[in-house]
């Protein structure tokens, strides 16, 4: 799922899978990246014998920058929320959010995303 979400947004020209956006991990550099994480999800249904899954994942986006870092966070949130083109929906669960800086002080931000999806 997160493979297909971050190809969505490098066709979108948010950020480059392998380049400044990573699946599963955020390393140490670049420090303007992107960050695709999977963090569970919602109690399955059957609909109409087709199974409905509701996973949940995280955008996490980090810059040296607070402006640039919170432009692109905004620009991901508005890609993804609503989305009805990769899978049955994407929703995000909050509007972006400011973490603060990590220990070299950058700044990073984070939101929350529900997909519908069957399966």
């Amino acid at each position: 799922m997160l493979e297909t979400i971050a190809n969505y947004l490098q066709q979108q020209g948010l950020a480059v899978l392998r380049v400044d956006m990573f699946v599963g991990i955020m390393p140490d550099t670049p420090d303007d990246c992107v960050a695709l994480f999977e963090t569970g999800g919602f109690k399955p249904e059957l609909v109409t014998a087709a199974l409905v899954e509701y996973p949940t994942f995280q955008v996490m986006v980090r810059g040296s920058e607070y402006q640039s870092a919170r432009q692109r966070i905004n620009e991901i949130y508005k890609t993804l929320h609503g989305n009805t083109s990769i899978f049955y929906l994407i929703a995000a669960q909050q509007s972006p959010a400011y973490l603060g800086t990590d220990k070299n002080g950058r700044y990073e931000f984070s939101v929350n995303f529900k997909v519908t999806k069957t399966f």
